[in-house]
C-alpha cells in the first residue's frame, strides 16, 4: 500500500459578459485570451471595482483565478473636440463646452487701451 498524489494543473478561468466560463491551460497571457475575444478587456475583481482597470497584454493570468472579460466602452463623440474654423495664423480654433478660444498676440499699449475703454 502507498499514497497517491495527483498533480492537476490549475487552470484559468474567464467570465464573459455572457456569464459563459472560458477555461484556458495555464500559463496563458491576456494577449490569448483577447485574441478570441476582441473589443474586450480582461480585468479581475478589485480591477473591476476600480473603474475597469485592464491588464496589459503581456500580463501571466494565475491558474485557479477568476478574471471577467469586459466589453470596452464606447468612445463617446462629444469628448473629441470640433473644428470651428482657423484663425488669421491658420491656427485651428476648437469648441469646447460651448466655448470658443482663441489666441490673440497684442502689444502691452494695445492691451491698455482696451483695458480703459472698459
Amino acid at each position: 500500500m502507498g499514497n497517491c498524489m495527483v498533480v492537476e494543473e490549475k487552470v484559468v478561468k474567464v467570465m464573459g459578459p455572457d456569464g459563459k466560463i472560458l477555461e484556458y491551460t495555464s500559463p496563458t497571457t491576456v494577449q490569448q485570451v483577447l485574441s478570441d475575444s476582441p473589443g474586450q478587456l480582461v480585468c479581475d475583481y478589485p480591477s473591476l471595482l476600480q473603474q475597469q482597470q485592464k491588464f496589459l497584454p503581456e500580463v501571466k493570468l494565475v491558474g485557479g483565478r477568476l478574471y471577467y472579460l469586459v466589453p470596452l466602452l464606447p468612445s463617446t463623440p462629444t469628448s473629441a473636440p470640433q473644428l470651428v474654423g482657423r484663425t488669421k495664423n491658420d491656427k485651428v480654433a476648437v469648441k469646447s463646452g460651448g466655448v470658443v478660444r482663441i489666441k490673440l498676440v497684442i502689444t502691452m499699449q494695445k492691451l491698455e487701451e482696451l483695458l480703459k475703454k472698459d
